[in-house]
């Protein structure tokens, strides 16, 4: 479900949406494991619930009563990480702040979490003593009005890019970097 209420649709790209067969086309090793790569179209939360009981149901035999609390139980995790990120995001902010430094906010989708992919782009600003933030550790990034940005907002990562560069560029303690993969282009 689209997090961002500004956001023209959610249309993931086409590297994003099939991660998993590309790992597996392109990494020798990930050809020994057996990826699940289930196509679901999640506009509001109940759709997401049903689309995943049934897919859980049909391809491991779990019930829909046990996928339901493991839903639930997911959902308060994830609720649990994003609140930590943030706290963590502005640790990193008011370290700078107190260092008299800056930040560098890391703009990426989320493959670019692969080691794989990323380069370790990251470290390298960490080993000079830079804090780096992804965009989801962004205090506030969650509540910005997108209004102002003259594209079509398609997906939640794009939203939550600019989310994030609103910030950096209204913060001198804040830098953006954003990683391009895949001939994706910028967003």
């Amino acid at each position: 479900p689209a997090e961002y209420k500004q956001m023209d649709a959610d249309y993931p790209c086409a590297i994003l949406s099939g991660y998993g067969a590309v790992v597996k086309t392109n990494v020798s090793a990930a050809q020994k494991v057996q990826f699940e790569t289930p196509n679901f179209i999640w506009k509001n939360l109940n759709m997401r619930n049903a689309q995943l009981s049934d897919y859980l149901q049909t391809a491991f035999g779990i019930a829909p009563t046990l996928s339901q609390k493991a839903i639930q139980e997911a959902d308060k995790c994830q609720n649990a990480f994003r609140t930590a990120l943030k706290e963590k995001g502005q640790a990193a902010i008011n370290f700078a702040r107190e260092n008299k430094t800056f930040a560098v906010v890391l703009a990426a989708r989320p493959y670019h979490g692969d080691e794989l992919v990323n380069h370790n782009t990251a470290g390298y600003f960490t080993q000079l003593g830079i804090p780096v933030l992804p965009v989801d550790a962004v205090p506030g990034s969650d509540t910005v009005d997108l209004e102002h940005v003259r594209v079509q907002v398609s997906s939640t990562v794009q939203a939550s890019m600019y989310a994030a560069a609103t910030i950096a560029a209204r913060d001198p303690l804040l830098e953006l970097v954003q990683i391009v993969s895949f001939g994706c282009g910028h967003d």
